[in-house]
């Protein structure tokens, strides 16, 4: 049998049906960015470290506005609603769908061919009320845009906990603190009834043993399944004791 030969092009191919460089492809890019994070540092895949490369490069060189690195950080990054990061800018929210609109035109024109484009009017920083403005205003001035720390991720729960039942179970389990229960001595299975734990050993099935070498009691040619050879041989054989049966 000849040697298999390895498609190593064949993830980039996929990605480049996936993930086409132009705004439709940037933003399955971009509601995928974690999932492929995932992949390149546990699977080591190449093609997702090109890709990601040319994306960390699209979002923190000269290519957004200000406003488009808030709306991109809040929208995909902080898994913020456009009605929720208009909220935390001050602006409506047709506004934030049309900064998020033209950064992923501007992230696709820069992956496909290098463009960069004038930053606009700068704007003004953010007043700090908390760590969420704080880390709007650290973007503004050039930090890298990625997943926000757990006191952001507290702030924005803050700020919606009036109108938002899971931010204000966040908050509130936050408040309390963690909750420890003591060991209680119980069933080792607590998930089974008695009646369960009665028929549980029935389930098991009892393998009889074998006693060597006092239980021999012939020998038989076997086909052992063996990695391929060089002369293309997969199976060997080879002479295995037979043994008795414990008790007969």
């Amino acid at each position: 049998m000849g040697a298999v030969s390895r498609d190593i092009y064949k993830k980039g191919r996929e990605y480049d049906e996936q993930y086409p460089y132009d705004k439709d492809g940037i933003t399955a890019l971009m509601k995928d960015v974690y999932r492929l994070t995932s992949s390149m540092f546990y699977g080591g895949d190449i093609d997702t470290a090109v890709i990601l490369s040319d994306l960390d490069i699209a979002l923190n060189g000269e290519v957004l506005t200000v406003r488009q690195r808030h709306a991109i950080a809040l929208y995909y990054f902080a898994n913020l609603t456009f009605e929720e990061c208009a909220a935390v800018l001050g602006i409506d929210w047709t506004v934030v769908r049309y900064h998020i609109n033209g950064a992923l035109k501007r992230i696709a024109a820069n992956m496909s061919n290098g463009k960069t484009f004038s930053k606009g009017d700068p704007t003004h920083d953010l007043y700090v009320t908390d760590e969420l403005d704080k880390w709007l205003n650290e973007i503004s001035a050039g930090l890298r845009i990625d997943e926000p720390s757990h006191a952001v991720f507290n702030a924005i729960a803050v700020r919606f906990a009036d109108y938002d039942y899971k931010s204000k179970e966040f908050v509130r389990q936050i408040a309390e603190g963690t909750v420890y229960l003591p060991a209680e001595e119980g069933p080792e299975y607590p998930c089974l009834s008695d009646e369960q734990m009665r028929w549980d050993d029935r389930r098991i099935t009892y393998v009889e043993e074998v006693f060597p070498p006092g239980d021999v009691v012939g020998t038989r040619k076997l086909a052992i399944k063996n990695d391929e050879d060089s002369s293309g041989i997969e199976y060997r054989l080879e002479k295995r004791k037979l043994f008795k049966l414990r008790g007969n």
